[in-house]
């Protein structure tokens, strides 16, 4: 996905509308089988096929962080996973956390596409500051 988007200047609020309802569409259907990615991040968003600029196909991929939530205490986990833009509040503070911290990274992949960078520092110490 990030090579996609770099190849344009700017994306439409319609652009970034499909291409999340997609995101959202492959995150639904992770959560409804229980799973957490644990790792959401535009990197790991891949173009899959596309039939213009207008409709591409996209898909999650690197599942290395993720887990299924009917198999750990609670149905959360606590501890540090993922990329530190695009990790939650919880995670950050190394709060049990699951499916939440999936929606907080899509939200921040919404972000980066509507305004063309992240709503975060990239400097782990100033970051977590600034979302915890």
């Amino acid at each position: 996905m990030v090579a996609l988007i770099d190849n344009v200047k700017s994306l439409s609020e319609a652009q970034v509308a499909l291409y999340m309802f997609q995101i959202l569409k492959g995150v639904e259907e992770m959560h409804n089988r229980n799973y957490v990615h644990g790792d959401l991040k535009m990197e790991n968003v891949l173009l899959a096929g596309q039939k213009t600029i207008l409709q591409p196909y996209l898909m999650i991929a690197d599942f290395d962080q993720a887990f299924d939530v009917t198999k750990v205490k609670g149905g959360k986990i606590v501890g540090k996973s993922g990329s530190p833009t695009y990790m939650s509040p919880q995670v950050i503070r190394e709060e049990p956390y699951a499916m939440d911290a999936d929606m907080w990274a899509v939200g921040v992949i919404a972000y980066a596409l509507l305004y063309r960078y992240k709503p975060f520092a990239d400097d782990n110490e100033t970051l977590a500051g600034n979302v915890s």
